[in-house]
């Protein structure tokens, strides 16, 4: 079991160390079943409330708010400022560490706050979006919550105690729910998607606080922020990183090609997005946990790390696959007329993901193996690519933006490769070999896509339900069917023991 020490005053002291193989196991197979909960859940109520929305807003309402997001976004990473990560990935914690932590993030956050509230004018005059001023200072109010957020989330993830942290998330988002709709109904605009993150963000933090007995005492020390810096550093500097490679597409897009522009990209990017976390992020939020309790023994981390990456394409990218095939038909369908725009974009970006689902761990392998530093440098380069594919992209619409997205991930694969064998102990020859019978699966669903369409049935009305949803079956039984037969023993083992504990 975790050895969890509390100190006089409450501080948690938990070490992480002598979990066995079975020990670990079950703590991550119930990490996955509370964060399929939490993620099923969330993001079943966040598809309605986006359809909702989608026929209540139009796109440059939704252009507005995503860059205002984007913006706030970023200046989270400073806030939080790597110490939570630190408090996972350490293996012991000492007795001021959790606390010095909490005060140094809210002393960020006041500072952070500070410099939005003040440069928002001049934010809003470069942009030529008015109302971007009044809603940079109000979602900013979040810089708050994420300091009030970040210690008790980290401690209760550093004792895999993923159902309180999914409950948090469920009530959360139907709060922020509660909230969005009926603004949107009368009329709010772009403000009922503001007073969604926030109202999602401040319920979250509150039953966070509920979930949890550690509160911060009023002491502070430096040895512990000397002790936290170095690895705190390095995550905030790739926190940083990529939240900026994460939302500096949308920010590019409504800043060089206005709102509207900006609305259609973000629409057909949180679709994908949704799917997307609705799928592969059930085992996404164990990763770090997970290899930092294997820190110490490379070829377990090698094996959980090979297992993840593979479980998470074999998740998601079929489904990535049927978005990118039959987006024509979905998206108008829960969108409404007027998205057309977004269907060439939401294609792209459904099969650009679907390398990234395979690359999602990375970071997440260096960060567990005590390399910080390293996966810093990828996320830099990730970042830095990106960032000029983009600034080159930008000018020629939307479609190249998109195109852009996924050139990033190839241009930076070959570092990535070689951190993660010299830093992390994977095999990269089974990394490799994975990602390829991942990839290579996908060509059976799109050529009985390419011969289905040829065929009157492709034009059967409703197209939704007599054309999409039959053939969208058919794909993802063609895509496991060739992955079965491809995909090697040892991932057919995995597949196999999956299945038996999901029956049990």
């Amino acid at each position: 079991m975790v050895d969890d020490r509390r100190d006089s005053h409450g501080e948690l002291l938990t070490s992480g160390k002598g979990l066995k193989p079975d020990d670990l196991r079950s703590h991550v197979l119930r990490g996955i079943g509370w964060t399929v909960i939490e993620k099923w859940g969330i993001r079943l109520v966040s598809l309605g409330v986006f359809v909702i929305l989608l026929r209540q807003l139009d796109a440059e309402d939704f252009g507005v708010a995503s860059l205002t997001t984007s913006v706030t976004m970023i200046l989270f990473a400073f806030v939080d400022a790597g110490f939570s990560k630190a408090l996972v990935q350490r293996k012991e914690l000492g007795p001021d560490d959790a606390t010095t932590a909490f005060w140094t993030s809210f002393g960020i956050a006041v500072v952070v706050y500070a410099i939005l509230f003040f440069t928002s004018p001049l934010i809003a005059s470069l942009t030529g979006m008015a109302e971007l001023e009044a809603m940079l200072r109000v979602l900013g109010l979040s810089m708050f919550v994420i300091a009030l957020s970040s210690v008790p989330s980290a401690l209760l993830e550093r004792d895999m105690n993923f159902r309180s942290l999914g409950l948090r998330s469920i009530f959360g988002t139907v709060v922020g729910a509660i909230v969005a709709v009926p603004m949107a109904l009368f009329g709010a605009g772009a403000w009922a998607l503001i007073a969604q993150t926030l109202a999602t963000m401040v319920a979250g933090m509150i039953a966070l606080w509920f979930s949890t007995d550690w509160r911060p005492r009023f002491r502070y020390s430096i040895p512990a922020l000397r002790g936290m810096m170095s690895f705190g550093l390095s995550s905030l500097g790739l926190e940083l990183v990529n939240r900026t490679q994460q939302n500096i597409d949308k920010i590019l897009v409504n800043v060089l090609l206005g709102p509207a522009a900006g609305g259609v990209y973000y629409v057909a990017q949180r679709a994908v997005k949704l799917v997307l976390e609705l799928l592969s992020s059930v085992i996404g939020r164990i990763g770090l946990t997970t290899f930092s309790k294997l820190q110490d023994d490379f070829e377990r981390l090698s094996r959980a790390f090979l297992q993840l990456t593979f479980a998470a394409g074999a998740i998601a990218i079929p489904v990535l696959c049927v978005m990118a095939g039959l987006a024509d038909i979905i998206l108008p369908y829960i969108a409404g007329e007027g998205w057309g725009d977004a269907v060439v974009v939401m294609q792209i970006l459904a099969l650009s993901n679907s390398l990234f689902v395979i690359c999602r761990f990375d970071k997440q392998a260096l960060l567990g193996a005590g390399a910080p530093g390293r996966a810093f440098s990828l996320g830099l380069m990730e970042s830095v690519v990106g960032i000029a594919l983009l600034v080159i992209a930008a000018p020629f619409g939307l479609v190249a933006v998109a195109c852009a997205r996924v050139s990033r991930t190839l241009v930076t694969w070959p570092y990535r490769l070689y951190l993660l064998k010299r830093y992390a102990g994977v095999r990269v020859g089974e990394y490799i070999f994975n990602t390829v019978m991942l990839l290579l699966a996908v060509a059976a669903p799109l050529g009985l896509l390419a011969l289905a369409s040829l065929t009157p049935w492709r034009d059967t009305s409703p197209a939704m339900w007599t054309f999409a949803v039959p053939m969208a079956v058919v794909m993802v039984a063609a895509y496991y069917g060739v992955l079965w037969l491809i995909c090697g023993r040892q991932n057919r083992k995995v597949i196999r023991r999956t299945f038996a504990r999901a029956r049990r």
